[in-house]
């Protein structure tokens, strides 16, 4: 999962590239993944137009009702766990530069998904400030 969702694929590709060769690398790499969700992508666009029916129905459809299931419960897996993961990547890359202890760490990690978390219950109106004063 976070082969796919947080870090694209770049950890484990200099394994890959020694152990099976460029060519093989990237044709597993950009063919592999990409047909299953691209297939699934085609069937649930068809199927959305005419049906109207939910996000799993139509992964269903396009994969069948296994995979289908598989598709809709890995999704929001990630979807929940990717901002903790890049937050917890980040925070453990500073630990390895700077070196501080683990209890700071832990407290880097809790405060910004808490402060990530307080930003998204009060609502639209504060991420927008958050975005308008970021980017300035």
């Amino acid at each position: 999962m976070i082969y796919i969702f947080v870090s694209g694929g770049s950890f484990g590709i200099e394994e890959m590239v020694a152990s099976s060769g460029p060519g093989l690398t990237l044709l597993c790499c950009w063919h592999s993944p990409s047909f299953g969700r691209s297939h699934g992508t085609y069937r649930q666009r068809v199927g959305f137009c005419h049906t109207r029916r939910w996000r799993f129905m139509l992964d269903a459809a396009g994969l069948g009702p296994i995979w289908g299931f598989q598709a809709g419960w890995w999704w929001s897996l990630a979807l929940s766990s990717t901002p903790s993961l890049y937050i917890v990547l980040s925070a453990t890359y500073l630990q390895n530069q700077i070196g501080f202890s683990d209890g700071i760490y832990y407290a880097i990690c809790w405060s910004v998904i808490g402060v990530c978390t307080v930003v998204n219950v009060l609502g639209i109106k504060i991420v927008a400030m958050d975005r308008v004063c970021l980017r300035s």
